[in-house]
């Protein structure tokens, strides 16, 4: 069962980072933001996690926002990762990326993602973006 209160957030740029707390910090300020800079400890939090829990209780985030182009792993790597390990995998995983290459969406859905952002030039759009994310998370549609 997915911890409904903490989302992941797979980011290596700074300035994203950034935007996307603030982002999620004004739309959603009851969720728990946690943030990682590869594919690498985005897998890592999610082993921790369920160490953490004990076998019997498995948490993962309710989110996971996921680059594609980060250091170590990539995001596509991450997503092949999850297919084979899907008791690890949150409920819902969502590339955010500068790309958009219609291959790479195409790869995405391939690899059962379940939603494809392309990041925004201006804050206000961050916003909205954050606003969307939290309503599907959390299945409250009314929100949107």
């Amino acid at each position: 069962m997915p911890d409904k209160n903490t989302i992941l957030i797979a980011e290596d740029d700074e300035d994203d980072r950034f935007l996307i707390k603030y982002a999620f910090t004004k739309t959603a300020p009851a969720l728990t933001v946690a943030f990682v800079c590869n594919g690498e400890e985005a897998i890592a939090y999610l082993l921790s996690r369920d160490r953490a829990a004990g076998a019997a209780e498995k948490q993962p985030p309710i989110l996971l926002l996921l680059d594609i182009k980060m250091p170590r792993i990539n995001g596509f790597e991450v997503l092949e990762w999850l297919v084979n390990h899907p008791a690890h995998r949150p409920a819902m995983v969502v590339i955010f990326s500068s790309s958009a290459d219609p291959k790479d969406l195409k790869r995405a859905r391939e690899l059962n993602c379940d939603g494809y952002f392309v990041k925004p030039c201006d804050s206000a759009e961050y916003l909205q973006i954050a606003t969307e994310l939290q309503c599907l998370a959390t299945l409250d549609f009314d929100c949107i």
